[in-house]
């Protein structure tokens, strides 16, 4: 992207390659979000991702593990075992 980061620079990006992103990831109604969409949800992300993170390390504990580390390595080539996680 440039190498920007921050909100303005995503919304730019988003304004100057709107039909690309819409045809390559399938938007509904051929809307993208505009910068203060990108604003809004971006100060939302870090509560999000430490959520998401605590709901997969107790996932992974309950399971036997003691990290998401140790879990990785010991799965990353079984696919079935991590499908199994989600029944």
């Amino acid at each position: 992207m440039s190498g920007y980061w921050g909100d303005r620079p995503l919304g730019r990006f988003v304004e100057r390659h709107q039909r690309e992103l819409i045809k390559r990831l399938q938007i509904p109604k051929a809307r993208v979000p505009s910068y203060s969409v990108i604003r809004r949800e971006a100060g939302l992300a870090s509560r999000n991702l430490s959520l998401l993170k605590t709901w997969v390390l107790t996932l992974l504990r309950t399971h036997g593990f003691d990290s998401i580390k140790s879990a990785i390595s010991e799965m990353s080539h079984n696919l079935f075992y991590i499908l199994s996680f989600c029944t």
